[in-house]
C-alpha cells in the first residue's frame, strides 16, 4: 500500500501537466530561418502584450513564428523607446490575414498598456 501511493506522488506531477489548460502553452515558435541578432530574453511579454489584437490573438494560439531576434531600423513607431524590435510572422487563419509583424520596446514616457507594433 505504502508503494503503491509513492507511485501515484510520483505521477501526480504528470496528471496536473496534462491537465494544464492549452492557453499555458501559449506563444510564437522560432521560425526556421530565425535569425538571432541579439536574442529574445524579455521579447515573450512584449509580443504576449504587444498593441495589434491580431498579434495578441496569434500569440494566445501560438500561430506565430518569430523570425528574427532583437535588431535594430525601420521607423521608429510612436510610444517605442527606439528602433530595436523583433519580428514575427502572423499565419493565416480563419480571422487574421498572413502578416509581417514589429514588435518594439516601450519608451520611459509612454504611458500605454501595451507594446507598440507595426504589421504589414
Amino acid at each position: 500500500m505504502k508503494q503503491m501511493k509513492l507511485v501515484l506522488l510520483a505521477l501526480l506531477p504528470m496528471v496536473c501537466l496534462v491537465s494544464l489548460p492549452s492557453a499555458a502553452f501559449a506563444g510564437c515558435n522560432k521560425a526556421s530561418n530565425y535569425v538571432n541578432y541579439n536574442g529574445l530574453s524579455g521579447w515573450a511579454n512584449r509580443i504576449a502584450n504587444a498593441n495589434n489584437a491580431d498579434v495578441r490573438t496569434a500569440y494566445a494560439n501560438s500561430t506565430c513564428l518569430i523570425t528574427a531576434g532583437e535588431h535594430s531600423g525601420g521607423t521608429q513607431p510612436p510610444g517605442a523607446a527606439s528602433t530595436n524590435h523583433v519580428t514575427v510572422v502572423l499565419k493565416k487563419t480563419a480571422t487574421i490575414k498572413k502578416q509581417t509583424c514589429h514588435i518594439f520596446k516601450k519608451a520611459p514616457s509612454y504611458t500605454g498598456t501595451y507594446f507598440p507594433a507595426t504589421c504589414q
